[in-house]
């Protein structure tokens, strides 16, 4: 249990949190009927800015067929240079 635990909250301190008065706080999530209050972020949070953003989310654990479905999205979303997010994703 305590490995599960750390497993999760360990990427979390290599983050950072973004609010919706940050600069990088993404304009479509901003714009939404229910614009969350807060995003961790990992890794360059200004591409957090585009506006060609679309998230694979629902993906944890994850079986087939839809493991195929998934991967075909993202590889669709990366030739059309897309912006991909995650929700709070484990690995």
């Amino acid at each position: 249990m305590l490995l599960n635990i750390r497993n999760q909250v360990d990427p979390i301190s290599r983050g950072l949190i973004v609010d919706q008065f940050d600069p990088d706080y993404p304009p479509l999530v901003r714009a939404s009927n229910n614009p969350i209050p807060i995003l961790w972020a990992r890794g360059n949070q200004s591409i957090l800015r585009s506006e060609r953003a679309v998230a694979c989310v629902g993906s944890r654990d994850i079986r087939s067929p839809y493991s195929g479905l998934q991967a075909a999205f993202a590889d669709v979303a990366i030739k059309e240079d897309l912006v991909i997010t995650s929700g709070f994703a484990i690995g």
